[in-house]
């Protein structure tokens, strides 16, 4: 397959390098769409959380805030990370807190907005600060 077409003179690595880093920032980007997502979760949380029939969309605006705290007040640790651990390491620290903050909102969600903030909003946003950067030097 290398050997045919416009990509005999890539190396296949730095191809693949290019592919992961262009899949990672299209998973670290669903933070953006959380304005389609939040009537969702928070009518969620209306009709199924014991107590929190009064929460408004308006409530909901800490998840992202929250995540893109995280994401800035983090984004150093990244680099610092990377010296020390290296590249790979680093973006999968970084996907797994990403992934299990997600994974974990699926139960937070089931008991406080506050607990989903925590989970979706700043586990997510720390993930995404360790995984975010590294790619972009590559």
């Amino acid at each position: 397959m290398w050997k045919c077409c416009r990509l005999k003179g890539l190396s296949r690595p730095g191809v693949m390098s290019i592919v992961g880093g262009f899949m990672l920032h299209l998973t670290l980007g669903t933070l953006y769409c959380f304005g389609n997502l939040n009537t969702y979760m928070t009518s969620y949380i209306r009709l199924y959380v014991p107590g929190a029939g009064d929460v408004h969309y308006s409530d909901a605006i800490w998840i992202p805030t929250l995540s893109s705290l995280g994401q800035g007040l983090f984004m150093t640790l990244s680099g610092h990370l990377e010296d020390r651990i290296g590249i790979r390491l680093t973006i999968l620290i970084g996907a797994a807190l990403m992934t299990s903050g997600v994974f974990l909102t699926y139960f937070t969600i089931k008991y406080s907005l506050v607990a989903t903030t925590f989970t979706y909003g700043f586990m997510f946003g720390l993930g995404t600060a360790l995984a975010y950067a590294p790619p972009l030097g590559v």
